[in-house]
């Protein structure tokens, strides 16, 4: 301790209640913070020491903010044992680099932990994902904001969770449960209805691309197991039989009959074509082209912007030819799998269709991709208009739910498994899928209609004419 330091006389006369260690006592070392000092207790004899390290070598949440770190810092501070004060400045000075080393450990083990978390691999794989998106210019900008959207929510975004934190190794399944639970406090909380099953299914699915990229270090890293995810499963809608062939029929009317002639490429780009208005004629033209893909090959409304000629391919058969597809970029990253058409006229349409347009995009192939399926939701409600068609809802993906739909309740030799596994493998789908999707509800109506067929009317539900008791 300093020689002939004396204490405050404001110290002694208990107007005073904290000692500085450095002003009021003299004690000045290297590693010791400045604001180092004791105080009395209001509840102990025995003085307590404190201090506030920088923000950035502060190992806690927040750096120990309150009020979720938007308050006031709360200092560190420890009983010094001892009601004296020399003696607990010099206690206060061996505790306060006691303490500086555990603050530099954790502080340690916090970055080796970022380093290996889900918030680094977030950085790697979005900028790498991007890079991809944008070279194939395919609906970035909706995909970049879903992706944002799910990192960054307020509150309940992958990258505000504690566990996003931790090494990748340390994430384990009540992690996910926590976060689960978050989730459904959202929805407890949000004015918007559903069950959060598509939240939760979306970020379980980054959860596991961000894991993935981690094994570029982790090699052996193992998926840990994600809490079951339920959700309200809603009937899929899909254009009747009557609707649907009215809709090609216009489509077709509005091509002025290009649309089912075999055209040559310099026919095709020959056609009428304006790009102030929508509604040409080649626009028409490749409306009917995308209707008629949905529609023998089962695509998604995701395929369209980048379906390309070079994916078909045409085979011989005992029955004679066929065309098969192969998807070379697919929902999700699934595998590649080579379809084909089950419907025979398939094949005539797809050579009218490759021989207007034999190599690149066939869907308005001079249009940004970005712009393609925009075009085509357009003429697509255009046609619904035409056609008097007024149910919401129906839109790009319905056109792929009808064709499952219509097929199913054309053919009912498809109900049984082998049916099922070749409408899957046609339209990259599973049998679960296919049979909890459309060939329930196909069996459900006919059920239902066979169960009407044999009940009677009850007398009393029966319209009597006036005069009938007379």
């Amino acid at each position: 301790m300093p020689k002939n330091q004396t204490l405050p006389a404001e110290w002694t006369s208990g107007s005073l209640n904290t000692l500085n260690l450095a002003q009021h006592l003299g004690i000045r070392k290297p590693g010791v913070p400045s604001d180092l000092r004791i105080k009395r207790s209001p509840k102990s004899k025995n003085l307590i020491a404190q201090y506030l390290p920088a923000v950035e070598d502060d190992p806690r949440p927040g750096a120990g903010a309150t009020r979720s770190g938007s308050g006031k810092r709360k200092l560190f501070e420890a009983s010094m044992g001892t009601p004296d004060p020399w003696e607990a400045a010099k206690r206060a000075v061996e505790w306060v680099k006691d303490h500086q080393r555990e603050s530099r450990a954790a502080k340690d083990e916090q970055q080796s932990q970022k380093d290996s978390s889900l918030h680094a691999y977030w950085e790697r794989w979005f900028k790498r994902t991007s890079d991809s998106k944008k070279t194939a210019r395919i609906n970035y900008r909706k995909w970049e904001g879903e992706q944002q959207n799910l990192w960054l929510a307020q509150g309940y975004g992958l990258k505000h969770q504690p566990f996003a934190l931790k090494s990748v190794e340390s994430i384990t399944y009540a992690d996910l449960a926590d976060y689960w639970a978050v989730i459904d406090q959202r929805r407890a909380t949000s004015t918007r209805a559903g069950d959060m099953g598509g939240t939760k299914k979306q970020l379980k699915t980054l959860i596991k691309h961000l894991l993935q990229e981690a094994r570029s270090d982790f090699p052996q890293l193992l998926d840990p197991k994600f809490p079951p995810i339920s959700h309200q499963k809603k009937q899929v809608d899909h254009f009747h039989k009557e609707e649907w062939e009215n809709l090609v029929r216009h489509a077709l009317d509005c091509t002025q009959g290009a649309g089912q002639a075999s055209l040559t490429p310099a026919e095709y780009q020959s056609l009428a074509f304006t790009s102030a208005n929508r509604q040409n004629q080649r626009y028409w033209v490749d409306f009917y082209d995308g209707l008629m893909l949905l529609w023998f090959f089962y695509l998604r409304a995701e395929d369209l912007p980048r379906v390309k000629a070079e994916w078909f391919r045409e085979a011989q058969g005992e029955r004679g030819p066929y065309v098969i597809c192969r998807l070379e970029e697919t929902k999700g990253n699934r595998d590649i799998k080579q379809t084909h058409n089950l419907r025979p006229d398939g094949y005539k349409v797809w050579q009218r269709i490759t021989k207007r347009k034999p190599s690149g995009y066939l869907l308005f192939p001079e249009l940004d991709r970005g712009s393609v399926n925009p075009n085509f939701r357009f003429l697509l409600k255009e046609s619904k208009k035409a056609c008097s068609i007024t149910r919401a809802g129906l839109s790009t993906t319905q056109v792929r739910h009808t064709a499952f739909r219509l097929l199913l309740e054309e053919d009912p030799q498809l109900h049984s498994v082998a049916g099922l596994r070749e409408v899957a493998a046609a339209g990259n789908t599973s049998v679960d899928q296919l049979r909890e999707t459309y060939l329930d509800p196909i069996q459900s109506a006919a059920n239902a209609a066979e169960i009407r067929s044999r009940l009677k009317p009850a007398e009393w539900s029966m319209v009597k004419r006036v005069g009938d008791d007379i």
